[in-house]
């Protein structure tokens, strides 16, 4: 069940406040095979397209030509999406993944202590888009809690994330990986699919863990569905 895009406010007691009844989404690279639900929604009469190309003679839009920009934005009803409902609001949250795009050492996925999952709200890796700085695009950025609008101290935000984890042991936290394992040039990309996949099976919570002993987190060693033997650093 969907309930929220962007703005989630996360309590104390382990619950979540949504805050809005649309996604904004970008749109580049969007198509029915591998993001079925988001297709959809964009290709919906109550869409607001931005920087999308239509087709003057069809009407058709295509998400795939950036000719123009690469930048191209649509804002959906939550309605217009499968597998949602009336409400917003989160009364357990049960999952916390950061969504990072590395090309090293970083696994598919990994999970992470209290203490982990604090340090990485605090390093808040992102990616820079063409939405921000068009010739920046693709440099990794820090913005903790990969939320540039902090008011106050971030330091304070970064203790308040982790004691509400202290407080509500049974929140799990995760790093996704979307970028690649094993470098740039060579390494094995990792791809919507797979990450589909991942998030699958940690819902299900059928991914076999054994801890890194340098890093300290935890790794997968069995992913249902997954052959992990692709992303081994080995081969690298």
């Amino acid at each position: 069940m969907i309930r929220q895009d962007d703005v989630v406010i996360l309590k104390s007691d382990g619950s979540a406040v949504g805050t809005e009844e649309s996604f904004y989404m970008k749109t580049e690279g969007l198509d029915p095979d591998s993001q079925p639900l988001l297709y959809a929604a964009a290709i919906s009469p109550r869409a607001i397209l931005e920087n999308v190309h239509v087709d003057p003679e069809t009407g058709k839009v295509d998400f795939s030509d950036t000719t123009l920009t690469s930048n191209g934005r649509a804002m959906v009803k939550r309605g217009d999406i499968a597998f949602t409902d009336d409400e917003i609001d989160l009364e357990k949250v049960d999952f916390i993944i950061f969504i990072n795009r590395r090309y090293d050492i970083l696994p598919p996925v990994v999970r992470l202590t209290p203490e982990w999952a604090a340090a990485a709200f605090m390093l808040g890796e992102s990616v820079e888009t063409s939405a921000g700085d068009p010739t920046q695009a693709g440099k990794q950025l820090r913005v903790v809690g990969t939320n540039p609008f902090i008011v106050g101290s971030k330091d304070e935000e970064g203790n308040t994330f982790l004691n509400i984890l202290r407080n509500n042991p049974d929140i799990q936290c995760f790093i996704l990986n979307t970028g690649r394992v094993g470098g740039m040039d060579r390494g094995r990309k990792i791809t919507v699919r797979d990450s589909v996949k991942i998030m699958e099976m940690i819902a299900r919570d059928k991914i076999v863990w054994k801890k890194d002993e340098f890093w300290g987190y935890e790794v997968p060693v069995k992913i249902p569905g997954l052959e992990l033997s692709q992303f081994d650093l080995g081969n690298y």
